[in-house]
Formats: structure tokens, sequence, C-alpha cells
């Protein structure tokens, strides 16, 4: 994370890193999202095979996951940042 602050950079990391170790686990717990548990952790890449017809079959999920990130960390991004720093 680049800020102006080395102390402000690593709480940043740390709650990045505190962040990617529990968030999927929230996602495991809530029915309906368990999905998530393997999108947020990018496990999917590694273990999809693209070729497989049922693959597309998760197109809805890809593009659900991927909305919900921009949205997310637009917001983010919005409240954390002044509106200068975003162009």
């Amino acid at each position: 994370f680049i800020t102006r602050s080395t102390s402000v950079s690593l709480l940043l990391s740390f709650l990045y890193i505190m962040g990617t170790a529990f968030i999927p686990g929230v996602f495991a717990k809530i029915k309906g999202l368990e999905f998530l548990t393997e999108w947020f952790t990018e496990t999917w890449l590694m273990y999809t095979d693209f070729a497989q017809q049922a693959t597309y079959s998760q197109a809805p999920k890809m593009i659900l996951v991927s909305l919900v990130t921009i949205v997310v960390s637009s917001a983010l991004g919005m409240f954390i940042f002044q509106k200068s720093d975003i162009k």
C-alpha cells in the first residue's frame, strides 16, 4: 500500500492480511455464499478446467464476483481517499 506514512501502510497491510484470512470463513458459514470462499482466495483458477462444458455454467458466478469486487473496491476508494485522488 502506497501511503505517506509507513505506519499507515503497515496497518493497511495487516488489515488486508487479516481480511484474506477470515473473510473466506465468513462466506463459508453463510448459505448461498459458499462458492465465494474459493473465489475470494482464487483457488478456482488452479483447479478449474476451462475446457469442460460445465465450466460455462459458472459464468454468472464469475460475473457476479467481478461486479462485487469492482463495487466494493470503488466504494472503499471513494470513502478512504479524497475525490481528487481518484482520476
